[in-house]
């Protein structure tokens, strides 16, 4: 969104369906056209490396967004679809019809090219050492995941990205990388466990109490 000519309040852009109608067209560069799924986990996610037909890439990061809440669209759907980019791919081939359900989430997230795959503080994701956290969390801090289940990560982290949809102590978003092995093996990756954040003795987090 943007700012009021006061300088305090936010006002939304337009909503994530009045874009695809072209609101921004004479405003916003395109950087390219996506498959319907592959469009919403971008969205979702804020970061991504694009694959062009000639075989180059280009790395995106997130530049700003138009204001809304995010919305899932995976309760809008006709059938229950497990959250992967995978499955929602082959969903919507089967069912163009339900493209339609992507106006269910007013968010709508802009990108500009990076040179890697970047996250809240634009600065390169590394694997299995960048997390996103919630907002309110110190961004850049250090951080140790304790993990409990099929797949086990005991590991010193860094808070390097946010996340509309990561709200409160109960969630924590593991980056494993950029490639279709990574998309995998984060799809697959759903574990309880433990985020112990280190911070100085003095200056305790104003709002952890509201964590």
């Amino acid at each position: 969104g943007k700012l009021d000519a006061d300088g305090l309040a936010m006002i939304p852009y337009e909503t994530h369906d009045d874009i695809f109608a072209g609101a921004l067209r004479e405003r916003a560069e395109i950087l390219a056209y996506l498959h319907p799924a592959d469009f919403y986990f971008i969205q979702v996610q804020g970061s991504a490396v694009l694959e062009f037909p000639d075989g180059s890439r280009q790395a995106v990061g997130y530049a700003g967004d138009n204001g809304h809440a995010f919305q899932s669209i995976f309760p809008h759907l006709k059938n229950r679809v497990p959250f992967s980019r995978a499955h929602l791919r082959a969903y919507m081939d089967a069912h163009p019809e339900e493209q339609a359900v992507l106006a269910t989430n007013p968010r709508y997230i802009f990108f500009r090219k990076e040179t890697a795959t970047t996250g809240h503080l634009h600065q390169p994701l590394t694997a299995l050492r960048s997390i996103a956290t919630d907002a309110r969390l110190p961004a850049g801090g250090l951080a140790l995941i304790d993990t409990r289940g099929s797949t086990t990560l005991r590991r010193f982290m860094l808070i390097h990205d946010r996340g509309s949809a990561i709200t409160g102590p109960g969630r924590v978003d593991v980056f494993f990388g950029a490639d279709e092995s990574a998309e995998r093996e984060a799809t697959r990756f759903k574990q309880n466990g433990r985020l112990i954040l280190f911070v100085a003795r003095r200056s305790a987090l104003a709002n952890a109490k509201d964590l």
